[in-house]
């Protein structure tokens, strides 16, 4: 049987909230490239977690754009 993590995480979110946690990562990335301990080397970890980052804001913006043109 499949672990429950590996069938994902589905949540209900209000547009608002939505509009909410994309501004958070956004804050977050900003905050994480200019502290002072930024580590300019790529290294793995840095790339997984850039390439996590894309992969949450892309799903939510394609559900953002998918229920403003159902909305019309």
């Amino acid at each position: 049987m499949a672990n429950r993590i590996d069938q994902g995480v589905h949540l209900l979110l209000t547009y608002d909230e939505a509009q909410a946690i994309l501004q958070s990562m956004i804050a977050g990335e900003y905050d994480y490239l200019n502290t002072e301990t930024w580590d300019f080397n790529n290294s793995p970890e840095q790339k997984r977690l850039f390439s996590l980052w894309a992969s949450i804001r892309r799903k939510i913006e394609e559900e953002l754009k998918d229920s403003a043109e159902h909305a019309t």
